[in-house]
């Protein structure tokens, strides 16, 4: 009885993926908690949203100090 089930479950197919979006028009919204893999974003609309990026390897940031006061490399 465990065994069908497990095979049930590997048999569904996983859902359509959807399209990428394009926003044109965007600005970069830097602040404190922007880190490597994650950006905020000004869409053309004035909405603020949060982009991530998976399966993407960056290194996460420590420091909560706002970005204009960290230390920059050089």
């Amino acid at each position: 009885m465990l065994l069908c089930l497990s095979t049930a479950a590997v048999a569904q197919e996983a859902p359509s993926a959807k399209p990428f979006e394009r926003f044109d028009g965007c600005l970069l919204e830097p602040d404190e908690w922007t880190d490597g893999d994650s950006f905020r974003v000004r869409l053309p609309d004035s909405r603020l949203e949060t982009f991530r990026l998976y399966f993407v390897d960056t290194t996460e940031s420590r420091s909560r100090a706002p970005m204009s006061k960290r230390p920059t490399a050089g």
